[in-house]
């Protein structure tokens, strides 16, 4: 299930962002560590229409935190997707959490197509994304600079008709 994003979440946020690494892998270089509450109140005011959702189980339990971008002259895009509980990764909940966002994103965006980017290294996440039905496109892909390493990040669509 999916709950929109708001400030009385955010410490589910920090406990789940443990390191800059994660960080990174979760947003980029958009944010540094340690996330701040002034970070993501600045970045929801910087970018009102950008919706932020939490993942919830059937037993109520916050699992995840994603987001859908909408564009006005491209398809929409899944950002900062992120399996909070390192003990509930690799059990599916991604996939799950991936599908409502793409159901939400139809719904309110009319959404026939959805992007997103992946690290390239990020197996796990590419994995959840195949599944899901997201495949590689040959153009779009670009590199960001963290911590003195380049890391490619490659864009990945999803056509839903």
């Amino acid at each position: 299930m999916l709950k929109p994003f708001s400030m009385d979440f955010y410490p589910l946020l920090e406990q789940w962002i443990t390191g800059k690494d994660i960080l990174f892998q979760y947003s980029g270089t958009y944010f540094s560590y340690p996330i701040t509450r002034e970070q993501i109140t600045g970045y929801m005011m910087k970018h009102p229409e950008r919706k932020l959702y939490l993942g919830f189980t059937d037993d109520d339990v916050p699992y995840a935190f994603g987001e859908i971008i909408p564009r006005e002259e491209n398809p929409p895009r899944l950002a900062r997707l992120l399996i909070g509980d390192p003990a509930l990764r690799g059990k599916g909940l991604g996939e799950s959490f991936v599908r409502e966002l793409i159901r939400e994103a139809q719904d309110h965006l009319h959404a026939g197509i959805i992007d997103l980017f992946v690290l390239e290294d990020n197996l796990s996440a590419i994995r959840c994304y195949q599944k899901v039905g997201f495949d590689f496109l040959h153009e779009g892909d670009f590199t960001l600079a963290f911590e003195g390493t380049v890391y490619l990040l490659k864009k990945m669509r999803l056509r839903l008709h």
